[in-house]
Formats: structure tokens, sequence, C-alpha cells
């Protein structure tokens, strides 16, 4: 599988992308926390773009309805 191919694959499974994002900034990183860092700084903005795709979103009949 090429890598391309294997990213695309991993973007449909969050969990999935999050592992190899954190895997490969240990990899490349001089330190764990400048992993760390690179990982969360790719991370934020996918995970903010989620949180704003669900906002104003719930399953019907949440506890929030009256």
């Amino acid at each position: 599988m090429t890598q391309m191919r294997a990213e695309r694959r991993a973007a449909s499974h969050p969990a999935m992308l999050d592992g190899t994002g954190l895997a490969n900034a240990l990899i490349t990183e001089s330190s764990i926390d400048d992993a760390v860092r690179a990982y969360e700084n790719r991370m934020m903005p996918r995970s903010a773009q989620a949180a704003e795709d669900c906002r104003g979103t719930r399953p019907p009949h949440s506890p929030t309805d009256s």
C-alpha cells in the first residue's frame, strides 16, 4: 500500500490518523516534548473543524430535550 493510499484510508478513521500522526512525530522530532507539540499543531485544526462540523447537531431524544 502506498503512503498516500494509507493516509487516505487512515483519514476515514480519526483514531488511526491520530495514531499515525503521533508515531510520525515521535520518529521525526528530536524529543518527546517536540513530538507532542508537533502532533498537537497538526491535530488541533482538524479537531476544531470536526467540532465545528458537529456544532448544533445532536441526536433526537437527547437528554436536553424536554
